[in-house]
């Protein structure tokens, strides 16, 4: 469960960064 939080939030960040470049 840990993990796929984990990656969840990584996903989300790395749409945010592309979002915003």
């Amino acid at each position: 469960m840990i993990t796929v939080s984990v990656h969840c939030l990584r996903c989300h960040s790395d749409e945010i960064y592309r979002h915003g470049l």
